[in-house]
């Protein structure tokens, strides 16, 4: 069973797989929230950039759900 810090590495890793599949061919993402340009070298390495829909905390079985995480502005 892996521990918290794994399991944490391992969201971090998939967070950052996720903006690279959703992102353009400048490695940009739109902010879901606000429609801003998201450069990655400024946000995809930010986690506050991701965003559950559903609390990964009261629902752990979407953690890791496409469909259950937005990258938005990190002021949004």
């Amino acid at each position: 069973m892996a521990t918290k810090k794994e399991e944490r590495e391992e969201l971090h890793k998939w967070f950052f797989a996720l903006w690279d599949e959703r992102s353009d061919d400048e490695g940009v993402v739109i902010c879901f929230e606000t429609g801003k340009r998201l450069k990655p070298e400024y946000y995809k390495y930010k986690l506050t950039c991701y965003s559950h829909i559903l609390p990964k905390s009261k629902y752990p079985q979407y953690r890791m759900n496409k469909e259950n995480v937005v990258i938005v502005h990190p002021d949004s």
